[in-house]
């Protein structure tokens, strides 16, 4: 992949993998995704400043996800396209800690959170006791 998009645009900088991805989040302001990955996920569950773009007709959800990410469509998180995304983008840059906190959008957050991206400080142990109780 590095040596397509080296081929096809010789001046792009490509960011390699050998600083974390909760670190690169951190020294950013938002976080843009445009593909179903988990570190959208990451980012929404870091509470960090996130737009999504995510194209429902090539990557439908299941009904039961759907109230959620329709939530987030509602917040101005979700766009199903890259111009609708860069056009809200231009509305909210100056900014964005203030979109991001307020209340009605962090009750949408701490939803789509608590059903797709929970945390929690004992997770390494939470996980332990689910695989123990499974023998």
């Amino acid at each position: 992949m590095k040596e397509r998009w080296a081929a096809l645009c010789p001046d792009l900088s490509l960011e390699g993998t050998d600083i974390p991805f909760l670190d690169r989040l951190a020294e950013s302001e938002l976080y843009i995704c445009d593909h179903i990955s988990t570190t959208y996920l990451e980012s929404i569950a870091s509470n960090h400043p996130t737009l999504l773009i995510w194209h429902a007709e090539q990557e439908p959800l299941r009904p039961s996800a759907q109230p959620y990410f329709d939530a987030l469509l509602k917040q101005g998180i979700l766009h199903h396209n890259a111009e609708d995304a860069a056009k809200y983008l231009d509305g909210i840059v100056s900014d964005i800690p203030t979109w991001w906190q307020a209340p009605e959008r962090q009750k949408v957050i701490s939803d789509f959170r608590t059903h797709f991206a929970l945390g929690s400080p004992n997770e390494i142990q939470e996980w332990v006791n689910e695989f123990l109780s499974l023998i």
